[in-house]
């Protein structure tokens, strides 16, 4: 009988390994989940950062190719910066988009 047992000595280990310790709280914990920015909220900051470089309507349909062409990785990236005051690497970002052929293409197409 014994050497039956033997084999669920891990398993009975492992459990009073996960069993709450007495006086624990077991109340159920609330978790929040924050969702990721929409990629609609990264046209501010893409906006912002074409605008410094390209002002006026020209700069508007640039930040249009812009989100036209970025993947929407990227436009969550972006959403989440301060448009004021973007990062870097969302600079970075930006720039690397808008040096993209399609991109280039778009800024072409509509006269920039």
């Amino acid at each position: 009988m014994l050497s039956r047992l033997v084999p669920l000595a891990p398993l009975v280990l492992l459990a009073a390994c996960a069993a709450p310790a007495p006086g624990d709280d077991l109340a159920p914990r609330t978790v929040t989940v924050t969702a990721p920015p929409d990629p609609s909220e990264a046209r501010p900051v893409v906006a912002a950062v074409v605008s410094e470089q390209v002002p006026g309507a020209l700069g508007s349909a640039v930040a249009e190719c812009v989100m036209t062409n970025a993947a929407t990785a990227e436009l969550v990236t972006i959403a989440g910066a301060v448009p004021s005051d973007p990062n870097p690497d969302v600079v970075l970002l930006i720039a690397d988009i808008l040096a993209r052929p399609e991109t280039v293409a778009c800024a072409t197409a509509a006269n920039v």
